[in-house]
């Protein structure tokens, strides 16, 4: 059985008061719930701030250039969070992942947390959800890593940040720079016509 870690809040309530009247929160605390259970929201945190997305209702939210949707990191490989965006039909799915690592023995990093891991599972959510996918990734460079005191066996160094725009198909949109430069990368993307409300 997988679980997903959300955050619950425990709540005082003055003695002789009802549950509804004013609650004080005492400290936010992580529980385990399974992902197999059906999940009526995305998270059942009252708090907003800890939302990765402005609504705590929906990963996707319209915009000026369409239905936009998020997803972050190993999300991406969660049935349930896949199945309730793809729902939504985004016109356009962005990626984000944290610094990853090369798949290179030296870096002693397991697999899912390399690049070629997250590159595979933006690409299989483009072919899944039939939309483009803007995969971005951040980088940690060697001068942060001595600022901030990593040990050098950590192989900071080595993290490598290559972002990508996957089409509907599946297939890469941009070439691959070096994961250490930064570069725009842009596409011509044609939305496809809106679908008749049933």
């Amino acid at each position: 059985m997988s679980y997903h870690t959300v955050w619950r809040d425990s709540y005082t309530v003055p003695r002789g008061k009802s549950h509804s009247a004013a609650r004080k929160l005492v400290t936010p605390r992580l529980t385990n719930i399974s992902l197999h259970q059906p999940m009526p929201e995305f998270s059942d945190c009252p708090v907003p701030e800890l939302h990765w997305w402005p609504s705590a209702h929906s990963r996707v939210e319209t915009t000026g250039i369409g239905r936009v949707g998020v997803l972050c990191g190993h999300e991406h490989a969660d049935p349930v969070f896949k199945r309730r965006t793809i729902q939504k039909r985004e016109d356009l799915h962005i990626s984000t992942w944290a610094p990853l690592f090369k798949n290179d023995p030296q870096t002693k990093a397991p697999w899912f947390q390399t690049t070629e891991a997250s590159h595979a599972l933006s690409r299989v959510y483009a072919l899944e959800s039939s939309t483009c996918v803007l995969h971005t990734t951040s980088y940690i460079s060697g001068d942060v890593c001595a600022q901030w005191g990593i040990p050098p066996d950590v192989n900071c160094l080595l993290n490598d940040a290559r972002a990508a725009i996957y089409g509907p198909e599946g297939d890469n949109l941009t070439e691959n720079p070096s994961a250490t430069h930064e570069k725009i990368k842009y596409a011509n993307i044609v939305r496809r016509p809106p679908v008749p409300a049933e």
